[in-house]
């Protein structure tokens, strides 16, 4: 399983860059 800070830093990388309009660099 995902560490807790291994999803913070994906929710970081990936969601936060699409909620801001942005693009995200590692979520494919």
């Amino acid at each position: 399983m995902l560490s807790e800070f291994e999803v913070y830093q994906f929710a970081m990388v990936c969601l936060e860059p699409l909620l801001t309009g942005g693009t995200p660099c590692k979520c494919s």
